[in-house]
């Protein structure tokens, strides 16, 4: 990521290296708004993008899902929990017959 993000963002990002490996998480399109991130998980065909907000719970993020490459819109939810996004993450990792369908 190329600025420090917030607290929420850095650790769920730390989390997600520590499942899938330390160079896992690939920057993708991301700015330079510490409020959100846009990356990729290696070995995962999909772009995740969470942005943390005032009008959001504690550790719940807005989530976008998108086909890698770019062009499909694969999953939505604009009040994901810390937890279910990395459980969201596992299912994506698995075969896509496994992957939830836009919400």
């Amino acid at each position: 990521m190329r600025s420090k993000k917030v607290e929420e963002i850095e650790e769920l990002l730390q989390e997600i290296r520590g499942i899938y490996g330390s160079h896992s998480v690939e920057s993708y399109g991301d700015c330079d708004d510490p409020t959100s991130a846009g990356f990729r998980v290696r070995e995962i065909p999909a772009t995740f993008a969470v942005i943390v907000g005032d009008r959001l719970p504690a550790r719940h993020f807005n989530v976008q899902i998108e086909s890698s490459p770019p062009g499909d819109y694969l999953y939505h939810d604009p009040a994901m929990s810390y937890w279910e996004f990395l459980e969201l993450v596992g299912r994506f990792s698995g075969p896509r017959s496994t992957w939830p369908t836009m919400k």
